[in-house]
């Protein structure tokens, strides 16, 4: 998703040498689920920050159907435990 934290070139770079390239990135919850639903996307890197409340419980049962898909959460910036 856009906005979590790393740009498309970043993620290219890293995940090449995986195979896991090119990023596709969506513009939102709406087409996340929508790739989810309709393609073969190995990983999905997910902006946790533009998820709210109800979509966490709406992407696990979509992940739930698709066990071949891996998610990783992220956030733009780093919050330790001692930097609240």
């Amino acid at each position: 998703m856009r906005g979590a934290g790393v740009s498309e070139e970043a993620l290219n770079g890293l995940l090449g040498a995986t195979g896991l390239a090119p990023v596709v990135m969506v513009d939102g919850f709406a087409d996340l689920l929508s790739r989810i639903r309709t393609s073969e996307a190995p990983l999905l890197i997910i902006a946790l920050a533009e998820l709210h409340a109800g979509d966490f419980s709406l992407l696990e049962q979509e992940l739930r159907q698709a066990p071949s898909v891996r998610a990783i959460g992220t956030a733009p910036v780093l919050k330790t435990p001692t930097s609240y």
